[in-house]
């Protein structure tokens, strides 16, 4: 469907996260206004991500209190922002959102990415979360 400045559109779906969006000038020195509808808490998440400016406060540390999960089933990503996880894989988890994606950094690499909750299991024990805190510190800092 090949939509004109002007046009309308019906939105379906929820309409309570709908996202009003201003470009002041585009790649052709215009101004666009278009309105975004994510359908899921995901999308809305992952668009919210992609349109903030980055965080001034970003350390570069890795969060010793954050969640931690290990791949139980492998999951190849689908979209750029998503996060190719193998079984065995230790990602410490950043966001969680209520349609299970879960975003988070994977502990070998430090690659980050969203990636599917069901194919996780959470780990629970607290040694084994510092275990890994404990081993991802020693990999980068050797």
């Amino acid at each position: 469907v090949l939509l004109h400045q002007g046009d309308k559109v019906s939105l379906h779906g929820k309409k309570e996260n709908l996202i009003y969006l201003i470009l002041l000038e585009n790649q052709a020195g215009k101004r666009v206004e278009m309105t975004l509808n994510p359908v899921s808490q995901n999308e809305l998440s992952r668009w919210t991500d992609a349109l903030s400016p980055p965080s001034l406060n970003t350390t570069g540390f890795h969060c010793t209190d954050c969640p931690q999960f290990q791949c139980v089933l492998p999951y190849i990503a689908e979209q750029p922002d998503e996060l190719t996880i193998d079984v065995g894989d230790v990602m410490q988890v950043l966001k969680k959102t209520s349609d299970g994606w879960l975003e988070g950094e994977r502990l070998r690499d430090g690659e980050t990415g969203w990636f599917p909750r069901q194919n996780c299991d959470e780990i629970e024990d607290e040694h084994t979360r510092a275990r890994n805190m404990k081993n991802l510190y020693r990999t980068f800092a050797g």
